[in-house]
């Protein structure tokens, strides 16, 4: 019972910490998509991913052990190469923004009498 309560709570714990870090980034989308434009774009699958893979990692797992034998190596490989790809071709498409330049200032027209 007490080892149950423990994976409860941190699963609900990294759904929560999940969906805080995702609504930072969300922030920092917004004032980068006022510095850099459309480009900003490129932040939108790091917090979907966020959002909508991450929040619940660990109650995915207890999911794929139910669904399957887990404990084939096989599978167990698997599941952790697909959710590799998946984050470091999220974590690269945010990180692409360090390239982008940032748009070009609009000048306030000068008064001239």
């Amino acid at each position: 019972m007490d080892n149950e309560m423990a994976r409860i709570t941190w699963t609900i714990f990294v759904a929560i910490g999940s969906i805080f870090v995702g609504i930072l980034v969300l922030v920092m989308f917004v004032l980068t998509l006022k510095r850099k434009g459309t480009s900003a774009l490129l932040l939108l699958p790091l917090i979907l991913w966020l959002f909508f893979w991450q929040s619940w990692h660990a109650s995915r797992y207890d999911l794929v052990a139910f669904l399957f034998d887990y404990d084939t190596p096989g599978l167990r490989i698997s599941v952790a190469i697909v959710e590799r790809l998946i984050t470091t071709s999220v974590v690269l498409l945010a990180l692409l923004l360090i390239f982008k330049k940032d748009k070009p200032k609009t000048e306030e027209p000068s008064y001239r009498p």
